[in-house]
């Protein structure tokens, strides 16, 4: 750890907790996006934002991450912050899953607990189905089954989807 408080007037944490993202271009041209948290020689951590964008942690979080050693990747799904939306055609759960792979890949990591948030849990089990040796574990933080159909957001008030909506775009 360095004390970038005497440098900058910004503590370490805090540098590191708003630190750019990184952006790779996929083998079908789109931009991703992704953001790494704590010591980037740590244990790796694959953790999802969430329809609701939740990214970037909170200064004691990173202190925490790197005090237990981890290193807290975060891929930023198509069409969210600057990483380029799918063609409305493409599948969306085999372009997350493709583009997690060439995440993971690019990083040159085999192998890694996936930690997806709420209703994220459908790319991590899908991912799991599909490359089930490159994940050790999933580990839900308030993770939820989709419902069939649309009945996963015919039952969210309307604010609940603009709020959704607003996050995707932020």
């Amino acid at each position: 750890r360095q004390d970038f408080t005497k440098k900058t007037g910004h503590s370490w944490v805090e540098d590191l907790v708003w630190k750019p993202f990184h952006t790779l271009v996929l083998p079908d041209g789109r931009t991703f996006d992704y953001h790494d948290m704590g010591p980037a020689n740590g244990a790796p951590i694959l953790f999802t934002h969430m329809g609701y964008g939740m990214v970037r942690w909170h200064g004691p979080m990173i202190a925490l991450a790197f005090k237990l050693g981890l290193r807290v990747i975060v891929p930023i799904r198509a069409g969210y912050g600057h990483s380029e939306n799918l063609d409305p055609k493409a599948d969306v759960l085999v372009s997350t899953r493709n583009d997690m792979l060439f995440l993971l890949d690019h990083l040159r990591i085999k192998k890694l607990p996936f930690v997806p948030q709420g209703n994220d849990l459908i790319f991590a089990v899908d991912f799991v189905g599909h490359y089930p040796e490159r994940v050790t574990e999933i580990i839900g933080i308030c993770a939820r089954p989709p419902l069939p159909g649309d009945l996963h957001y015919a039952g969210m008030s309307k604010w609940y989807r603009f709020f959704l909506s607003t996050a995707q775009h932020a």
